[in-house]
């Protein structure tokens, strides 16, 4: 969990999540904040390992909810099938922004199955 980090054509990576067993699909939600048009999947990407951030596979958000004045936005994955990495109960997830866009990234949810 973060609670603010604003990042232009950066990675972040969280700390490892343990499982209690290795999981076969993960969703992720972003709230983030966009100075102008952002395009998700495009101009900022959400990746989750289950080997510890040794092998990523990228979800694919979709928006939820928008928070006009503020320009607070919502963005989730549907279920994303993670069971192709290698077998694993250390959960990580990436998160890239891209394309020079300011995106200022407040929190991350990360539920995995």
């Amino acid at each position: 969990e973060i609670e603010y980090a604003d990042v232009s054509n950066g990675t972040l990576v969280s700390n490892a999540f343990t499982a209690n067993s290795a999981p076969s699909s993960a969703v992720i939600g972003l709230q983030t904040v966009e100075s102008g048009y952002c395009t998700p999947n495009t101009d900022f990407t959400a990746e989750v390992s289950r080997d510890g951030g040794t092998t990523f596979t990228a979800c694919t958000l979709a928006i939820k909810s928008t928070l006009g004045a503020s320009n607070t936005k919502y963005y989730e994955s549907a279920a994303t099938d993670i069971s192709s990495q290698p077998s694993g109960t250390s959960i990580k997830y990436r998160i890239k922004t891209l394309n020079n866009k300011d995106i200022q990234v407040h929190g991350v949810a990360l539920k995995w199955s």
